[in-house]
């Protein structure tokens, strides 16, 4: 099945998931616009998603609100 984003409307992040009663286990999709998303991205997302699955959210940085990554962005700084 085919499934579209629209760009102009947020959000732009889809998390979908179900149970596999055959193989007794859950099963998560991601479905993301590549404007928002990409490989260094996803990497973090799936990292930080293990760390909850496996009680370990203690062991992850604080967040950070977006709006700080855009300011960063627009000067050209770099997080290091």
């Amino acid at each position: 099945r085919h499934t579209r984003l629209d760009i102009r409307q947020a959000p732009m992040l889809r998390i979908g998931y179900a149970h596999d009663e055959v193989n007794n286990r859950w099963l998560g999709m991601l479905l993301f616009h590549h404007l928002v998303d990409d490989a260094t991205s996803l990497r973090i997302l799936r990292s930080e998603i293990e760390a909850h699955m496996l009680g370990q959210q203690a062991s992850l940085p604080p967040s950070v609100p977006y709006r700080n990554y855009v300011a960063q962005a627009m000067l050209g700084v770099s997080r290091e």
